[in-house]
């Protein structure tokens, strides 16, 4: 670490503990990190950098997964994380109600406070990434859905549903996938997703980028569809052979996994074409072709009662309004206006869905100001 030129001091000793406890971060990390310390120095209205600055710098902005990578840090030392003023879940809440008029479907208040309260820690928390989606299905179809995906706490969402009464077991192996995915790869973070109608839907299982899962790997899970190794071959061919996220929709009985262009690399609008042919899937417009091949990462959706995969998604992120493809439906740009967000940075993900009933685009509007689609393009 080099010598710190600006009013925050850091002595020799500061710099060597630094160094001590992030020896393998990346430099372009640590220089980030360096900037949290010296906001922790500032914030006790300090001009010297103690220990606690440095280590609380480090728990603060470290995902729960990497912490165990932090070394030397003094079992004594305790560090209050409470202090990061959260979100108000009432302002959330009357969000969410907000969102579901723009988007013309009905809210049920009651049920989202509830589920806002039994995930209110995560919810709540100023790191978390939290959205909104809806799609351009016809109104009668649409729904408004919640959703976050947190790597800063540890919990057990499935529990957490069950214990609630959000969601009862029904026999069915949807019912052990959570489990059985959790024993056997590693899984960095949790993601959950609700409807505002229908209550809990979703968990996503987040797979550190750095250790996807083979799909050979992923076939051998006892619960997980069987129809899965119907498509090893064929997913492999086009270098989609490694998962990092796994979602289980339990309303609708089903499993997404997720591939990222970071190990399949770039598609050409021709490779998307056969992708999508080989998959037995009807080709769409030229215009849904381009917005595919720019997908930052492609998901397939499996059930357990057919040997076929029932929905194709392509993924992508709008870093401002101005780039949500509201030329495909008059409804992305009604929504991308006026949705609700925090702060001032309106950015989205939007998502192009082939299904077999017809196509239709997912648009999720980042509530949490650019929280979410950040994370996506600087780890995928």
């Amino acid at each position: 670490m080099s010598e710190q030129v600006c009013e925050i001091l850091w002595s020799k000793k500061m710099q060597e503990y630094f160094n001590s406890l992030t020896p393998n971060m990346p430099e372009g990390l640590r220089d980030r990190y360096i900037g949290y310390v010296n906001e922790n120095a500032r914030a006790r209205g300090a001009s010297e950098v103690t220990e606690l600055d440095i280590i609380t710098a480090l728990l603060r902005n470290t995902p729960v997964f990497f912490r165990q990578n932090i070394s030397n840090i003094p079992k004594d030392i305790k560090v209050d994380l409470s202090s990061l003023t959260k979100r108000d879940l009432a302002l959330m809440s009357d969000d969410i109600e907000k969102a579901a008029k723009i988007a013309e479907v009905g809210c049920n208040k009651e049920l989202v406070n509830k589920i806002l309260n039994v995930y209110e820690e995560q919810f709540s928390h100023p790191q978390v990434a939290v959205s909104f989606r809806t799609t351009t299905k016809p109104v009668e179809k649409r729904s408004l859905d919640v959703r976050y995906v947190d790597v800063w706490t540890s919990h057990d969402p499935y529990a957490m549903a069950i214990e609630n009464g959000l969601l009862v077991k029904s026999g069915h192996p949807v019912d052990n996938l959570f489990y059985d995915i959790k024993s056997n790869f590693p899984i960095m973070g949790y993601g959950v997703d609700f409807g505002v109608l229908n209550g809990f839907a979703k968990i996503w299982m987040r797979i550190p980028t750095h250790l996807p899962v083979p799909l050979e790997k992923l076939q051998l899970i006892p619960s997980f569809p069987d129809s899965l190794k119907n498509y090893i071959s064929l997913l492999s061919k086009y270098s989609m052979d490694r998962i990092i996220m796994v979602g289980i929709d339990y309303i609708h009985k089903s499993t997404n996994i997720y591939f990222v262009k970071r190990y399949y690399g770039d598609l050409s609008t021709e490779t998307v074409t056969s992708l999508i042919s080989e998959l037995g899937f009807p080709v769409p417009s030229n215009e849904l072709i381009e917005e595919c091949a720019h997908a930052l990462f492609f998901y397939c959706t499996f059930t357990w009662d057919s040997p076929k995969i029932e929905r194709l998604s392509f993924h992508r992120v709008a870093h401002d309004q101005s780039q949500v493809p509201v030329h495909l439906h008059p409804f992305l740009e009604k929504y991308s206006l006026n949705a609700p967000i925090l702060g001032d940075k309106r950015k989205f993900m939007y998502t192009v869905a082939l299904s077999p009933k017809g196509n239709y685009i997912k648009l999720e509007s980042d509530y949490s100001s650019g929280i979410m689609a950040d994370a996506l393009v600087e780890t995928y």
